[in-house]
């Protein structure tokens, strides 16, 4: 058995998947062969690939993960661990990983994608500064290099809503990390305000195209005038909730003064205290709310009152 493990490590053109699949049958002897190794063995790369092959497995039963997080604090070359380690998703690792962040902080915040959690997201938010003064601090020198990976999988795995925003005052709106500006976007318009900033003067025409498709919405307006068919008028003459048009204005009339019928009291022949009608969107101006001084007696019984012509 150890010369077969030892020969699958030296012969790189055999996948690992197909060394794994033969040795389904005495895996156990096999994992043991291939964590006892010297620290500084130069063929661990090959060794930790024929390992995540092994687990791929999905027997359960072999402790790969443990193994592989138990060498990573003793290994000269974190990479190939945290490689390793970001393939099983062992997300017990997390702790170790985090560790590994000063030694390899671009294979470390790649691992920590796979197995991170609020840990991670606490030693991020430190490393980058954020938990600084008004959310200001400095950046650690070790995460300088990895800054804009480190931004993105701190905002993916951050859930609080003022978190996120504490990570959006930070983001430089010329220069955002491409898996944030493609988050972006959402019920906060704060999101949306940063990514209609940083325009280039020197393409217009990418700049109107990135502000119309970051504009805010339109405020909403009400709809051309209905009758909502409730009022005892309406219901003795059959009438339906319908809207305005050319050939259908008897149930509502628009005002020749720019004003709003009140929504919220109408007349219907006494004191129904059920609103039906609405004016159009005139002058701008919206809807008030009922008051002593703004009532108005709904316009489908106005209407009904006048003679028809």
């Amino acid at each position: 058995m150890p010369a077969v493990v030892r020969l699958a490590i030296d012969d790189h053109s055999v996948p690992a998947n197909d060394v794994a699949t033969i040795l389904f049958t005495c895996r156990h002897e096999t994992l043991q062969e291939l964590v006892t190794a010297d620290a500084d063995d130069p063929h661990w790369p090959r060794r930790l690939e024929l390992l995540v092959a092994l687990a791929a497995q999905g027997t359960g039963d072999l402790p790969v993960g443990e193994q592989v997080t138990g060498l990573l604090g003793t290994a000269p070359d974190p990479r190939p661990f945290l490689r390793a380690l970001r393939a099983l998703r062992h997300t017990a690792a997390e702790e170790a990983v985090i560790a590994a962040l000063p030694r390899s902080p671009e294979a470390a915040v790649e691992a920590l994608e796979a197995v991170g959690g609020a840990r991670t997201v606490a030693a991020l938010r430190d490393g980058l500064g954020l938990d600084g003064p008004d959310g200001k601090g400095a950046v650690a020198s070790y995460l300088r290099p990895a800054r804009h990976r480190a931004l993105e999988v701190l905002w993916h795995l951050t859930e609080d809503p003022d978190q996120r925003r504490s990570i959006l005052v930070r983001l430089d709106p010329g220069d955002l990390p491409r898996r944030i500006a493609a988050d972006l976007g959402g019920p906060d318009e704060r999101e949306l305000a940063l990514l209609r900033a940083g325009l280039d003067p020197g393409r217009p025409v990418a700049a109107l195209c990135r502000l119309a498709r970051n504009a805010a919405p339109a405020p909403c307006r009400p709809s051309p005038t209905f009758c909502c068919g409730s009022c005892p008028i309406s219901q003795r003459r059959g009438r339906r909730a319908r809207p305005e048009t050319p050939a259908n204005r008897r149930c509502l009339r628009r005002s020749s003064r720019p004003f709003a019928i009140s929504a919220a009291v109408s007349t219907h022949e006494g004191r129904s205290g059920r609103a039906c009608c609405w004016t159009p969107w005139t002058s701008g101006r919206r809807a008030r709310r009922s008051s002593p001084a703004s009532r108005s007696i709904c316009w489908t019984a106005l209407n009904s009152r006048r003679p028809s012509k």
